[in-house]
Order: structure tokens, then sequence, then C-alpha cells
């Protein structure tokens, strides 16, 4: 689920880029609703510029940071409880990723829903997490790592 929050964000910053008219020279702009422009215009974004674009909001796609996550969170009370917490999110690869087909690039994006498939070979997510658990066979237990998926 977490990775369709950070597509939907990163493609809607790439559409916003290509719609701009403050995009760079080497970048074609697009009118509503052109979808194999945009398309080409959001692929030639990643290719050209994986470390994003600051100067119109861009950010990087080959390491894109990430809030911290509370996966699960139970009470401290019962027989059985557990917490899981993931911070220090850093997410890699959207500067490999490739945009296939787009929907919902309308002047108006209330109208209809905007979709964005792409084809992403290999996407990393790095994180620290904390874990506590309690149950009957491990009384109490406080866990911490980094886990890469």
């Amino acid at each position: 689920m977490i990775k369709s929050y950070i597509l939907i964000a990163a493609a809607w910053f790439l559409y916003k880029a290509v719609c701009s008219t403050v995009l760079p020279s080497d970048i074609v702009k697009c009118h509503f609703g052109d979808s194999p422009c945009i398309i080409k215009s959001i692929n030639d974004v990643i290719r050209r510029y994986p470390k994003g674009i600051p100067e119109i909001g861009l950010p990087p796609l080959d390491a894109t940071e990430m809030e911290d996550v509370s996966m699960l969170d139970s009470p401290y009370r019962g027989p059985i409880w557990l917490t899981f917490h993931m911070r220090d999110n850093v997410i890699k690869g959207f500067n490999n990723a490739t945009v296939t087909h787009i929907e919902g690039f309308n002047r108006d994006p209330t109208i209809e829903p905007i979709m964005i498939k792409a084809r992403i070979p290999r996407l990393v997510h790095e994180a620290t997490y904390d874990m506590q658990e309690h149950s009957l066979y491990a009384q109490d237990q406080d866990h911490t790592g980094i886990s890469q998926q």
C-alpha cells in the first residue's frame, strides 16, 4: 500500500512538472489530455533528472524520503500485543521507472480519477524499525533493526 502512495505522489510531481511552464528547455511541454505527450515527457524527466528539480519542487527520484509509519500499534494490555513502527524510510528505484499508461490528466483533475501505470524493475524500501511485543511465549521483547525490502 505504501508503494501505491509513493507512486501516486511521484507521478503527481512529475505531471505538475511536465504541465508547468517552468520546465527545463530540454523537456517538451504538453497540453491537458495529451496522454502520449505527457507519458513521453514524464519518462524524459525521470531519465534526465533522477536527482529531481528543486526549483520546481520535484523531489529526488533515486532516493525518496518518506514519513515515519506506524504499521501496527496495539494497546499495551492483554495477553498478546504488538507495536511496529518504521522510521528513516527511504524508497530507492523511482529513477528506473517507465510510465506506460496514464488517464485523467485533464484541465479539471476532479472529473475522472487519475490513473498511472508504470513499470519499476526494482523498488527498494529501506527503514529502521522498532518493534515491541508481548505474548504468552515472548514476554515484553523490544526489537530495533534495519529493514531492506
